[in-house]
């Protein structure tokens, strides 16, 4: 039996449990359909979203799956998905807080597109990455040895991004929405 870590990941400041499968990141589908809706009744929304989506519906079982995570009760069996799969839930959540993430998504999938037709950019856009990373490791070094924040990263990266897109002509490397 495959050992399984829960850890919170933060969106909006709230709280989106996620647990380690198969070496890979499962989220609760309950708390990111939660978050991105505010509805009281998480469930009954999942269910009827499933109901207007007739293909998300049919798909449900490789999409989701029940994996065991820790909550406030104990170790539960909670519906999960990884990131490809919440991508297709989110597409069908009619919320306006689910927008941004839409956007970004759209945003992202359109900068992969141009990069197929355009290897340079993402070229430029993976070495940018990769100097960020050298810039919090050496920030880390710089701290004493201690790890660079997220606070530092989330201010850092957008301006970083921020001043790439000036400087780079109509490419701008995309990250997720401020929000997350």
């Amino acid at each position: 039996m495959e050992i399984q870590s829960t850890q919170i990941a933060l969106f909006k400041k709230k709280e989106i449990r996620k647990t380690l499968h198969n070496k890979e990141w499962w989220f609760v589908v309950n708390d990111v359909v939660q978050v991105l809706t505010g509805t009281p009744d998480v469930s009954d929304y999942i269910k009827k979203f499933r109901l207007r989506d007739e293909e998300l519906n049919k798909g449900w079982g490789q999409i989701v799956t029940p994996l065991w995570v820790d909550t406030a009760g104990g170790r539960q069996q909670m519906n999960c998905a990884n990131t490809e799969g919440m991508f297709r839930i989110v597409q069908s959540i009619p919320s306006p807080k689910a927008e941004p993430l839409k956007r970004w998504l759209a945003k992202v999938g359109y900068e992969r597109a141009q990069e197929i037709e355009n290897p340079e950019l993402a070229t430029k856009r993976t070495r940018m990455l990769y100097k960020l990373k050298k810039l919090f490791i050496a920030k880390s070094c710089f701290n004493g040895g201690e790890q660079w924040s997220r606070t530092t990263y989330d201010i850092i990266v957008p301006i970083t991004y921020q001043i790439m897109s000036q400087t780079a002509g109509k490419y701008s490397p995309c990250l997720p929405p401020s929000s997350v």
